[in-house]
Parts: structure tokens; sequence; C-alpha cells
């Protein structure tokens, strides 16, 4: 017997206490099936100090349990079998046999609802169309699945739990199978004629962030708060360790104070507030950042897989780009978790909905497709194949098709495979058209015989209009009515449901965004106004005797007649991503030096509705569009909440859209509010604190003030401008 002792212990994984008696991680089980060509790890539990020996295919290996209890023993890559054999793990006179093991391919399925879908259930809208035609006859023997059990938490699982262990696809038994991870293995299984086994770890409705691990975030700039969150709550950290500390003295001195105003008959004082990170979200732990990794991903990750595909986005619509690094965040954490640098990683593009906000789809779209352009990984696109009327499209065949298909590709260099969907590889453009060339299409067809639809261009003006479209073989040819040189050119963004071109292979052209404008041509279009009157650095122009901004136009303008007021403000955060809004309305003042930043020289005190305001942002949770009315508070002086003018929504025991101005001091106070939605628009107070000031854009995400008052979050950034524009009616 070949031996060699090996003391892996995962630790993250089996609990501290010293175990008695032999088991196998609950991730294993008679009828499953094993990584081909991979190292095969098994684990599992016995008494802490014992040998434990593996027995397989010929080979027998063994390890040491570290002193919690902990084994895992490494098995040599296998070569595909079908043929059922016994894996046997022995621990002194204890023995466990799982039975009818085969080797294959392994690949592990996960997202939300569209990936949960079973191939037939009881909910005539929650399954697969034809399902129970397709489970009385599915008869694949050497596709084995299994289904995990749905369960989150804070802590890591110790052992996998399964509430449907690995089985067989026979008729009549698969009914609560993904239909996805269905049409995915059988289309595997006929291509490579090797066994192939399926994973199944979804839960419905679920965001990406439970599905993350702490690497993962860890991993991103824009995932570290909530690296620190995750870390804080879990034991055996120095995070966790220190903010219990805190915690527990926080509330040994408050039990003082609490037994002495007993003793003094006086009102008890209020307790400390509970840290938010140990309160579960209301909705369940499977909404807590990194709740399902825990619980449906980390107990399994000792295991050797070939891949994932992934079907998940809907419970994060509205993120915009922001989804992007969370992609990667969740790509970069299995991978590091799954100990396989070359984990493929396949997932599925949202398909259209009625429900979805036009923007908030688009955005996350280009979030997906700009991931997988970055990673390399690979994504199917399905807005022809998706239900308009149905979040839950009841046919998922070519959804399982097309992963499989880019997996055949990709991982078995199955060259001949039609898996590539059409890519823009470039544009040339002149005034009033251009020319789109892509890559994987010889010839673009369109699917419902009808006129070509999507399109959108703009010129310099950054004003898109819809465009025709007429194909050349593999390009688009566009032409549009637009000031000057086409600059950018968008598909499926104002109408989601119009996309009808597909490439000569039946794979339709997904959503895009092209745009040839330098960052600083971006921030002109961006920041409105005909006139550009101030730009502003908000980390140091401030000053008690005179404002200092970087550009200064409004004496070329003194005596016109303002028409229209613009505010463009950019942030750009430590880790370099930049968040943005422009608001404008109808003028508040007459005086141009008013429009500027408050001060005592001009006298800029302003506490009062604008109207006619439009907000356009990528701040996510700030809504864009046009309303009625908004208000104002402009001073160079102090205030103080308490909503004195009674401004709708406002609180009187918060900093908010409605406080009260005094007369005196140098805190000073810009901001702008949509008071209907309860929304701070930006907020910037604190001027004589530079680079400490309070700025931001939307409602606050640290402090306990809407509008950013005392959150010193201008250190945050580490670059702060404001643009200040205006129209002027022409007399």
């Amino acid at each position: 017997m070949k031996k060699s002792i090996l003391s892996v212990v995962l630790a993250t994984v089996w609990s501290a206490s010293v175990y008695a008696g032999l088991t196998v991680s609950g991730a294993f089980g008679d009828h499953m099936v094993l990584q081909r060509e991979m190292p095969v790890r098994i684990w599992g539990k016995a008494d802490a100090g014992s040998e434990v020996t593996v027995t397989f295919k010929g080979q027998s290996k063994s390890g040491i349990c570290d002193d919690h209890g902990n084994y895992l023993i490494e098995l040599e890559p296998l070569k595909a079998s079908a043929q059922g054999a016994e894996l046997t793990v022995a621990s002194g006179d204890e023995k466990v046999v799982l039975k009818d093991i085969l080797v294959g391919e392994v690949y592990f399925c996960s997202g939300q609802s569209n990936m949960f879908m079973p191939l037939w259930s009881s909910s005539v809208k929650y399954r697969q169309k034809d399902g129970n035609k397709i489970v009385a006859k599915a008869d694949f023997p050497k596709i084995r699945f299994a289904v995990s059990a749905l369960r989150s938490g804070f802590m890591e699982q110790e052992n996998a739990e399964l509430m449907l262990p690995w089985q067989a696809i026979q008729p009549g038994k698969s009914a609560r199978l993904s239909a996805v991870a269905y049409f995915f293995g059988v289309r595997l299984h006929e291509m490579l004629q090797v066994p192939v086994g399926l994973i199944c770890s979804s839960w419905g409705g679920t965001p990406i962030e439970t599905w993350i691990a702490p690497s993962g975030f860890a991993s991103c700039p824009e995932g570290a708060e909530l690296f620190r969150k995750v870390q804080r709550r879990t034991p055996g950290t120095s995070a966790y360790d220190s903010r219990m500390q805190e915690t527990i003295h926080a509330y040994e001195k408050y039990l003082q104070q609490l037994k002495q105003s007993y003793q003094d008959k006086i009102v008890p004082p209020v307790p400390p507030v509970f840290p938010a990170e140990y309160i579960p979200d209301k909705r369940g732990f499977q909404w807590d950042a990194s709740g399902n990794y825990n619980r449906m991903v980390k107990p399994f990750t000792p295991m050797a897989v070939r891949g994932v595909i992934w079907y998940q986005g809907c419970s994060n619509m509205g993120d915009g780009m922001s989804y992007k690094w969370k992609m990667t965040a969740l790509l970069n954490g299995w991978r590091k978790e799954f100990a396989n640098e070359k984990l493929s990683f396949y997932f599925v593009q949202l398909a259209p909905f009625r429900w979805f906000k036009k923007e908030s789809l688009a955005g996350i779209w280009e979030a997906q497709r700009t991931f997988a352009v970055e990673s390399g990984t690979k994504m199917a696109v399905i807005n022809d194949v998706g239900d308009w009327q149905d979040i839950h499209p009841a046919d998922k065949t070519q959804v399982g098709y097309r992963l499989a298909n880019l997996a055949l590709k990709y991982d078995f260099k199955r060259s001949n495979i039609q898996a590539d969907f059409p890519e823009l590889a470039g544009m040339k453009a002149g005034n009033n058209q251009a020319v789109l060339n892509f890559a994987n299409v010889r010839k673009f067809r369109v699917r419902d015989g009808k006129t070509i639809s999507g399109f959108e261009v703009a010129g310099n003006d950054a004003v898109f209009k819809p465009a025709s479209a007429e194909i050349n073989g593999s390009q688009i040819i566009l032409k549009a009515p637009v000031k000057g040189k086409v600059r950018q050119v968008r598909y499926l963004w104002s109408d989601p449901n119009a996309g009808n071109l597909s490439a000569e292979t039946g794979l339709p052209l997904g959503e895009f965004v092209y745009d040839d404008r330098s960052a600083e041509e971006i921030t002109l279009a961006r920041r409105g106004g005909e006139h550009l009157i101030y730009v502003y650095d908000m980390h140091n122009s401030w000053d008690a005797g005179k404002i200092k901004y970087l550009v200064d136009n409004s004496g070329k303008f003194a005596g016109r007649k303002i028409k229209r007021i613009y505010y463009y403000i950019e942030l750009v955060h430590k880790n370099g991503n930049m968040e943005y809004v422009c608001v404008s309305f109808d003028p508040f003042t007459a005086k141009l030096s008013q429009i500027g930043i408050p001060h005592v020289s001009h006298k800029g005190i302003f506490q009062q509705n604008v109207t006619n305001m439009e907000i356009r942002s990528n701040v996510k949770g700030l809504t864009c569009g046009k309303f009625p009315s908004g208000n104002i508070e402009f001073t160079p002086h102090n205030y103080t909440p308490g909503n004195s003018r009674k401004v709708p929504n406002a609180l009187n025991e918060k900093y908010d859209a409605g406080d009260s101005f005094l007369k005196d001091g140098a805190y000073g106070c810009m901001q702008v509010h949509n008071y209907a939605l309860k929304e701070t628009v930006f907020g910037y107070s604190g001027f004589i604190r530079k680079k400490a000031a309070d700025i931001g854009i939307g409602n606050a995400t640290v402090g306990e003030n809407p509008d950013w008052t005392h959150s010193v979050s201008g250190k945050n950034y580490i670059k702060a401008t404001m643009w200040i524009s205006a129209d002027f009616f022409y007399e």
C-alpha cells in the first residue's frame, strides 16, 4: 500500500471540537461522479490523530487526522469510468463504503430562481415546458445529480447537507433537478460520452452578495467594507475578537449605568447600539453577505470540479456596472476556495422581462457583458428565448444547451461547436452613419422577418436617437440624423425586448455599448448646460475670504438672463471608481455669483423649492428622471436639524431636506434634494474641513444623516469636482 501523510486541515469547514467516529463529508454519497483528470480530494472526520485510508480504483492513500479530527486525503487524477466502483474510507475498525461511484465531468450549478427552477413541480408558473413528459422518459443512468439543502448563515457550515442525495437520471425520478442543469448535463454527456455529475446549489430570490466568499470580497477594492463586515462577525478572526470586546465593554458599562439609575430612581440611559453586522437581514440569512456561500458552497469547495454554471441577477437589478465587480469577486473567491485557478465559469445573461426598468436591465446587461470580456469567462445570451411576460421563462432547453456548447468548446476544445455569440469588433463612423463590424458571425439574419430594431446612435451632444439598420454580411450599417460624426452606439437600451438579430448559427446579438469619446469629452457631455460658469475643487477651493474657483467664467456672461442651471459632480473613490450626478432645474436667482458655492461675499442663502428638476447619475439608489420640483439648501453658515420650513417627508431629528438655518458660523451647506422621494441628490457641507468635508451623491451611506452632514466622507475620495453650468435666454 502506497502511503502519504497529508495534514491538510480545513479549519474553516469543520468545528474546533475533537471528533470521535469516522464520517465522510455529506458532499459524497452512493451513485456520485468524481472529477476525472484532476487530483480528487476526499475529506471528513475521525478520531484526532488517527490514520484514515481511502481506497478507490487501485489507489490507496492515507493521512493522519489533525487535533480536531479533520482529515483530507488526495487521490491521484483518475481516468473517466462509466463502470460503478466502490470507494472505501477506513480508520481502525471503522469503515465507510460508497457504492456505484463513476468518474467523469463534474460541474457546480448555482444562482437564483432561474437556475433552481425544476423540470417539474406543482406550480404551473414554475416548471419546464412539457417537463412532465421529459421526467417520465429521461433515462441517463450515467448522469448523476445532487441538490443542496437550502441553508444559510453567518458561520460556515461544517458539513454539506443535501436535499436530494446523489442519484441517476432515471424515468420518473428527476422532477426536482434544475431544468438548466438537466439540459446542460444531457448535452455534455451525449457529446463527451463520459459520466456527468451535477451539484445543484441555488436559491430563488437571492442576491449575488450572499454567494460571494469572504476571500472574494477581499480580492476587490469595492468589496472591502463587506469583507470587514463578514470578518467582524466571524469567530476566530482578529476583527471578530476586537468587535466583540468593544461590544462586551460597552454593555458591561451600560449594565452598571442601568443598575445605578435603578438605585437612583431615575430614567435609565439609552442602551448602546448593537453592532449591525450581528443582526441578520430581516428577510433571512440568505440575503446577507456570504450567507449562502457559508452553507451552500463552502462545504463543497474541497471537491474537484471542472467548472461552474451560473444564472443570477434579477435580485441585483439596478446595480448597474457595480454588478461587474461583484461577479469578479464571486469568481475570484470560488477559484480560490475550490483551489482551482482554472475553474471554468459559464453564466447566463438575463432574459428581458417587462417589469424590469429599462435602464436597470440594460445596465446589468452591460455589467455582465463587460465582466465576460475582462475576465475571459463566457456568457450565454438568451434574449431570443426569454419570455417578456414571465421572469421565469418556461423553456430552459436552449439555456442549458448554450452553456454546454461553451463548455464543449472551451473546456474540451471541440472547435466544431458553434458556441460563440456575435460580438462588436469595431466601428467606422461618419456624419449621420456608422458601420459596425462583428466577430463570430458570417452573415446576420433577422429572426422575425421584421424591421431591424434596437439600435441608437449619438453625436457630440450625447443625445441618442433611434437608428435605422441594414445588414451587410457580418456588418451592420446604421443611419440616423445626429449632430456631426456618430460617437456612440448602443443596442437594446431603450427597448430591451427589441432585439431580433442573430448570426447564421442562430445565436443572438446581445446588448452592447460603443463609445469612442475621451474621458474629457464624456465629462463635457455629462455636465449639461450650454455655458460653463464655474469649476470648483471640493477638496481645496473653499476659503473664508474669497471663493477660489478653478475656472470662473461668470464675468463673460454678466447681465445675461439665466434660463436653466446645472450642477455636475464627479467623485473618484480611492479604488478608482467614479460616481457622478448631474442635476438641473429652473433658476432660483438672477445672479450668477449666487448659483455658485454659498459664501458670505455674495449672500447666497437659499432654502426653497426649485422647479422642473432633472437628475442623471450612475449612483445606485438615486432615482433618475424628470420631477416637477425639488428643493435646495444653500448657506455659508451653520444649520441644525429641525424641519423649520415643513418640507414634506423631512425629519426633525436628522439633517436632511428640511433643516433650520442659523445666521452665524462658517460650516457651510450646499445640498439638493428630491424631497418627494426622500432622496438627497447631492450633499456638500462642512466646507471648512476641505478634504474632510461632508460630500456624497444620493442618500448617505455612512453616518446617521441622509444629507451626509457630519459624515466627514470627503476623505473617502481622491478627487471631488463640481462643474456649474447655465443656459441663457437669447435676447
